[in-house]
């Protein structure tokens, strides 16, 4: 997975060029380039990642999809619970993620 061993090149391929994430980490980020560089240079990292798909809806070009995550930045670090929702669309053929909101889920 992309996001677990941070692979920049993996993500540029399902990203889309006007990508704009919410996280409570980084907050509203539209900036691709930005993101990506931020992958390569370990900003964006993590040990363990799982995530839990809970709902697809599918309107055409477009796919929503909703759902829960667990993280955790190292071996001894608290895990990060969140509920997240991804905007994908079909374009050219593949699937790219257009939009991720990602919100921290309390205990």
């Amino acid at each position: 997975m992309a996001m677990l061993n941070a692979q920049a090149s993996e993500l540029a391929e399902i990203w889309s060029e006007n990508l704009i994430v919410n996280t409570p980490r980084l907050g509203i980020a539209g900036d691709r380039k930005r993101l990506l560089a931020a992958v390569e240079a370990g900003a964006v990292a993590y040990e363990h990642y799982d995530q839990i798909i809970e709902k697809v809806r599918i309107e055409g070009d477009t796919a929503i999809i909703m759902g829960s995550e667990t993280a955790r930045t190292g071996p001894n670090s608290e895990p990060i619970r969140r509920s997240f929702t991804h905007t994908w669309i079909h374009r050219e053929g593949r699937w790219r993620l257009l939009a991720r909101h990602a919100h921290q889920m309390k205990e």
